[in-house]
């Protein structure tokens, strides 16, 4: 279940990158909102915690303080978390009736989150890869 959700998370990022680079913020930070579900879901798999009446993010409290995990998956679930709450203000729509959705954000600020979140999916799959070795 858990290799599903890495390429899930691949490919969402794939997309966010393809969404920043086309000036789509408003697609970039629906997939990097998406992209930090299907990497909290990684997390949660390994574990075997699967709950799909909340969102996975937070669902990952449930994790910290339900199994033995270390520092290095708590500053993981803490960064997706604190990502996941930045991209909730940013995907409110700044709704015009002439325009396509756009968020209130500047390319630079966005770039600065698909960076991180492009880094935090390293580290996810890094788990990931510990998991299986």
């Amino acid at each position: 279940m858990a290799s599903e959700y890495i390429l899930r998370s691949m490919r969402t990022l794939k997309e966010s990158s393809d969404a920043f680079n086309d000036g789509d913020m408003y697609y970039t930070a629906l997939r990097l909102s998406e992209t930090l579900e299907n990497m909290s879901n990684v997390l949660l798999s390994l574990y075997g915690i699967l709950d799909i009446s909340f969102s996975p993010v937070e669902v990952l409290g449930f994790l910290e303080i339900s199994r033995e995990i270390d520092q290095k998956v708590k500053g993981i679930i803490n960064e997706i978390q604190d990502l996941w709450r930045q991209l909730s203000a940013l995907k409110m729509l700044n709704e015009s009736p002439t325009k396509a959705p756009s968020v209130l954000t500047r390319g630079q600020e966005m770039k600065l989150i698909l960076d991180r979140v492009t880094s935090l999916f390293d580290k996810v799959q890094g788990i990931f890869d510990d998991f299986h070795h």
